[in-house]
C-alpha cells in the first residue's frame, strides 16, 4: 500500500513496515510485480504525445491559417482550381511535417531508453539494480551521496546522511536525516525521517522503504498541477521570431502593393483576385519548411551520434555542441584509459595496505552489475589480492561508510577487526597524514612519473591522529586515440582544458605527453587559482590549460569566467557536485554511469567516455548548422527575389504575372529539394571554426544575392511580357524554379561550386526531379487544364535556359566577391 509521508513518519519501524506490506529483507519478485501492476510505474503522469496530436500540431501555424483562408475565399468565389490547389499544398506540407516529426519522436523514444536512472533495492534479501521507474511501495532502497531519491521514502538506517530539499522547500541549507520514529509531522521541514522524491543526498548513506511512487509522491502532486504549462526552448522561440518577422514583412508589403494597385488602376483593379494572389505570394515568401529542415537535420544527427554512443537529451543540444570553442574535461577515462595498474607500493606491509584500501571504499556496498567496477582503483586493488583476501574482506564488519568527498578528496569506513574498532581513511596523499623523509621522496618520484597515488591511514577509536599504513602508486595509460582526438579538436578550433582532481604532477605529465601544453606554467593547482585576484583569474582561464586538484566549486568558477570572456563552453563532468558547472556551461556532457544529478543537469550523455566521441558530436553539430544556414540563405535569396518582382510587376500589368495556383506549385516544387538540404554533404572548411547564427550577416548576404535574383526576375519579366499573359505566366513559373535550384548550388558552398564537396545523392535526385517536373508539367494536358499553362516555343525555352545559366554565373561571381570582401574586413579588424 502507499502511505502519506505524515503517517509513515510517526509509526514504529516494525509496525510501519508491516502496514506497508514489507520487511527489511525487501519484497519478493512476485510482490513487486503485483504492486507494479496495482500502482503503476514510478513516473509522473504526463499527457502522452499521440499520433493524432502530432498531426494536429502541423496545422497550428500562421501560414497554414493563411492558406485555409485563401482556400475558403477561392471556393466561395468559384475558383475551385485555386482552392483545390491550396488545399493540396496544405495536405502535402502537413504530411511531410507530420512524417518527419513522427520519425523524430520515435527516435527520441529510443534514445530515452539509454537515459533511465537506476537504483539499488533489496528484493528477497538480495541487492539488485533496477530502473527507477520499476520501484514500488514497499521496496527497500540503498542510497548514498550523489543519488537522487527516486520516490517518497522513510529512512530505516542513516549514516551521516544529509539531503538537499530545496526543490520542495526553497531552502538551500542541507537537511540532516534520521531513522527513528517522530511524534508528529506538520510539514516538509519537520519530516526528518522522510526522504522526498526528486531531492538529492549530499552526504552519507542509508537504507529506506518506499512509501509513495509516481504521481502519488509529493513531487508528483506538485508536478501534476503545472503539467498544462507549455514552454518552448530558446531555439524554437528564435525560429518562431524569424518566421513571424518574415510573415509581417510580407503582409505589410502585400497590403502596400494592394493599395498602390487600387490607386493607380482604379475600376480596372480586381481586389478579390489580388487578395488570393497576395496570400499565395506571401506563402511563397515564407520559409515555412525551415522548422522541418531543422527537425530533419537534428533528428538525423541524433541518430548518427547514437550509433557512435553519444546520446543527446534534447535535439537542439547537437547544434549547441557544434558552437563550442572551449571543451573543459577531466583526464581520467577521457584522455587516459582509466584502467589502473598497481605499479608500486610504499609500505612495510603491502598486503595490509591493499586490504585496508578496499575496506575504506564502497567496495562492499557495490554490486558488480551496477558499477561494472567503474571505480578503477578498487578493480586494480582487487586484482592484486588473492580470492581468500577478498573473502576475508567480505566478512569484515563495516559499521559505517562515508563515500568519497570531492572537496576533502577522501573516503572512509569505520570497521571492527579483532574486537578493535577504528576508522580507515584513503585518499589523496596531500595533508592526510605526516610522512617520513623516505616516503616523501617516494611520493615526489611517483608524481614526476605521472602516476596516481592513493594513501591509506587509520585512526583508532577515540584517537585524533592518522597513522600511515601505506601509499599505492597506479599507472593509468593514455588512450591510443588521445593525441589524434586533441589534434582533431585543434583543427576544429576547439581549445581543450583539463580540469582534474589528480595531482598537478600527474596532470602536467599527461598534458605534456599528449601536447595539450608545451610548458609547465600552462598548468595550475585549483587552490592557487582561488588565491588569484579577479583580473588574474580572467587571464588565467585563458592561458592555463590544465587545472589540477580542482574542487567542484573551482570548476564552476573557471567555467563562469570563460563564459564571461565570451567563450562558448562545453563541460564534461560526472559527479553529483558537477551539477552546477554542467548547468552553467553552454553544453553539459556526462558519461552514462554519472550521478543522477549530473545526468539531469547535462544535455548530452556519452555511453563511452572518449574525447573522439565528443569531437564527432561537435562536427555533427556544425554540419547541422551549415545545412540550416544553406536553407535560410537559399530560401531568402530566391523567395524574396521572386516575391518583390512579382508584387511590383502587378503595377505594370492588367493581369496577374502568375496565377495563385502556379505560385503554390512553384513553392511546392522548389521546397521539395530544399527539404533534402538536411542530408547534404558539407565542406570540411565549414567545420573548422565554431559557428553562431549571425542574423545581420545572413540578412546582408541574402539581400545582396536577393538583389541579383530580383534583377534577373525583371529581365525574365521584360523578355516574357512581350509574348502575352500565358507565355509570361508559364515562362516565369519555369524561370522561378530553375533559378532557385541554380542558386542553391551557388549557396551550398563558400568556394567555387566545382571545388565544393560533391552533393549528396538525395540532393542531386530531388533537384533533378524538381527541374524535370518544372519543364514537363507545362507541356502536359493536366498542366494546361489545371494550372492554365501553355507550351512554350523552343526559342522561349532556350532563352530561359540561357538566362538561368547567366544568373548562375553572376550569382557565383557575386558570392565569391562577397566572401572575399567579408574575409578582408575581418582580417583588417
Amino acid at each position: 500500500m502507499m502511505m502519506d509521508y505524515k503517517t509513515a513518519a510517526v509509526g514504529r519501524t516494525e509496525e510501519f513496515l508491516k502496514d506497508l506490506g514489507t520487511n527489511t529483507k525487501g519484497l519478493t519478485e512476485v510482490q513487486a510485480q503485483e504492486f507494479l501492476s496495482r500502482f503503476g510505474k514510478n513516473r509522473i503522469k504526463r499527457k502522452s504525445e499521440t499520433v493524432f496530436s502530432l498531426f494536429l500540431r502541423q496545422l497550428t501555424s500562421p501560414f497554414i491559417y493563411l492558406l485555409f483562408a485563401a482556400s475558403v475565399i477561392s471556393f466561395a468565389l468559384g475558383e475551385s482550381i485555386e482552392g483545390g490547389m491550396i488545399l493540396f499544398f496544405v495536405i502535402v506540407n502537413t504530411l511531410l511535417g507530420f512524417w518527419q516529426e513522427f520519425k523524430s519522436h520515435q527516435a527520441l523514444k529510443v534514445l530515452k531508453t539509454y537515459l533511465m536512472s537506476k537504483t539499488r533495492v533489496f528484493r528477497e534479501n538480495k541487492k539488485i539494480l533496477v530502473n527507477a521507474e520499476e520501484i514500488v511501495p514497499g521496496d527497500i532502497l540503498l542510497l548514498e551521496a550523489g543519488d537522487k531519491i527516486p520516490a517518497d521514502i522513510r529512512f530505516l538506517e542513516c549514516s551521516n546522511l544529509t539531503v538537499d530539499e530545496s526543490i520542495l522547500t526553497g531552502e538551500s541549507d542541507s537537511v540532516v536525516k534520521s531513522s527513528g520514529k517522530l511524534s508528529a509531522v506538520k510539514d516538509f521541514f519537520s519530516a526528518k525521517n522522510i526522504g522526498f522524491s526528486g531531492t538529492l543526498i549530499l552526504t552519507g548513506s542509508g537504507k529506506a522503504a518506499v512509501i509513495a511512487t509516481g504521481s502519488r509522491s509529493q513531487l508528483g502532486n506538485i508536478s501534476e498541477k503545472v503539467l498544462s504549462i507549455k514552454s518552448r526552448s530558446a531555439f524554437t522561440a528564435g525560429i518562431s521570431k524569424i518566421s513571424s518577422f518574415i510573415l509581417k514583412l510580407t503582409v505589410v508589403t502585400i497590403v502596400f502593393v494592394f493599395l498602390l494597385n487600387l490607386i493607380f488602376k482604379g475600376k480596372s483593379f480586381d481586389p478579390v483576385s489580388f487578395v488570393i494572389f497576395g496570400i499565395a505570394l506571401s506563402v511563397g515568401a515564407i520559409p515555412e519548411v525551415l522548422p522541418l529542415v531543422i527537425t530533419m537535420s537534428l533528428s538525423s544527427g541524433a541518430i548518427n551520434l547514437a550509433r557512435k554512443k553519444v546520446i543527446p537529451k534534447r535535439l537542439t543540444a547537437i547544434e549547441d555542441l557544434g558552437s563550442i570553442d572551449i571543451l573543459a574535461t577531466d583526464k581520467t577515462g577521457t584522455i587516459t584509459e582509466n584502467k589502473l595498474e598497481i605499479i608500486d607500493i610504499s609500505s612495510t606491509d603491502p598486503k595490509k595496505t591493499l586490504i585496508y584500501a578496499l575496506l575504506a571504499s564502497s567496495f562492499l556496498e557495490e554490486e558488480e552489475e551496477r558499477h561494472f567496477f567503474s571505480n578503477a582503483f578498487d578493480l586494480a586493488i582487487s586484482q592484486k589480492l588473492e580470492k581468500s583476501n577478498l573473502q576475508e574482506i567480505a566478512k569484515t564488519k563495516v559499521a559505517s561508510h562515508t563515500p568519497f568527498d570531492a572537496e576533502r578528496r577522501l573516503s572512509s569506513s569505520v570497521v571492527r577487526i579483532n574486537d578493535e574498532t577504528f576508522e580507515i581513511i584513503r585518499g589523496a596523499p596531500e595533508k592526510i597524514c605526516d610522512y617520513d623523509k623516505e616516503t616523501l621522496l617516494w611520493l615526489e618520484k611517483q608524481g614526476k612519473l605521472g602516476r596516481r597515488i592513493l594513501t591509506v591511514v587509520v585512526k583508532k577509536e577515540g584517537g585524533d591522529k592518522n597513522n600511515f599504513i601505506g601509499s599505492i602508486a597506479f599507472f593509468d595509460p593514455l588512450k591510443k586515440t588521445a593525441k589524434s582526438a586533441l589534434l582533431s579538436a585543434e583543427k576544429l578550433g576547439v581549445q581543450v582544458k583539463m580540469l582534474t582532481g589528480d595531482s598537478l604532477e600527474v596532470a602536467r605529465s599527461v598534458a605534456l605527453e599528449i601536447g595539450l601544453i608545451e610548458k609547465k606554467d600552462q598548468s595550475m593547482l585549483g587552490e592557487d587559482f582561488d588565491r588569484l585576484e579577479e583580473k588574474e583569474k580572467e587571464e588565467a582561464v585563458e592561458k592555463i590549460h590544465v587545472f589540477a586538484r580542482t574542487t567542484p566549486q573551482q570548476k564552476y568558477e573557471i567555467i563562469k569566467k570563460l563564459k564571461e570572456k565570451g567563450f562558448t563552453v562545453g563541460f564534461l563532468g560526472e559527479g553529483f557536485n558537477d551539477g552546477p558547472a554542467l548547468e552553467l556551461s553552454h553544453v553539459g556532457l556526462v558519461v552514462s554511469h554519472a550521478s543522477d544529478v549530473a545526468k539531469n543537469a547535462a544535455d548530452i550523455i556519452l555511453l563511452n567516455k572518449d574525447l573522439h566521441a565528443i569531437i564527432l558530436g561537435i562536427k555533427e553539430g556544425r554540419k547541422i548548422f551549415a545545412n540550416t544556414v544553406k536553407y535560410i540563405k537559399s530560401t531568402l535569396t530566391s523567395n524574396f527575389g521572386n516575391f518583390y518582382a512579382l508584387a511590383i510587376s502587378t503595377l505594370f500589368l492588367k493581369y496577374l504575372p502568375m496565377l495563385p495556383s502556379q505560385i503554390l506549385l512553384v513553392n511546392l516544387l522548389s521546397d521539395f529539394p530544399m527539404i533534402s538540404i538536411a542530408k547534404d554533404t558539407v565542406d570540411e572548411r565549414e567545420l573548422l571554426r565554431p559557428k553562431t547564427y549571425k542574423v545581420a550577416e545572413i540578412a546582408f548576404f541574402a539581400t545582396v544575392m536577393g538583389f541579383v535574383s530580383t534583377i534577373f526576375d525583371f529581365v525574365f519579366f521584360a523578355y516574357l511580357s512581350r509574348f502575352g499573359e500565358k507565355i509570361l505566366q508559364t515562362g516565369w513559373f519555369m524561370a522561378s524554379i530553375l533559378t532557385e535550384l541554380a542558386v542553391f548550388y551557388v549557396i551550398r558552398t563558400h568556394r567555387l561550386f566545382f571545388k565544393a564537396k560533391f552533393p549528396s545523392f538525395i540532393i542531386l535526385l530531388t533537384t533533378f526531379l524538381a527541374g524535370a517536373l518544372t519543364i514537363i508539367i507545362p507541356q502536359t494536358s493536366f498542366g494546361k487544364d489545371f494550372f492554365q499553362f501553355v507550351s512554350l516555343p523552343a526559342i522561349n525555352l532556350a532563352t530561359i535556359f540561357v538566362l538561368t545559366a547567366l544568373y548562375f554565373i553572376l550569382s557565383e561571381t557575386v558570392k565569391i566577391f562577397f566572401y572575399k570582401s567579408n574575409s578582408l574586413q575581418k582580417a583588417n579588424g
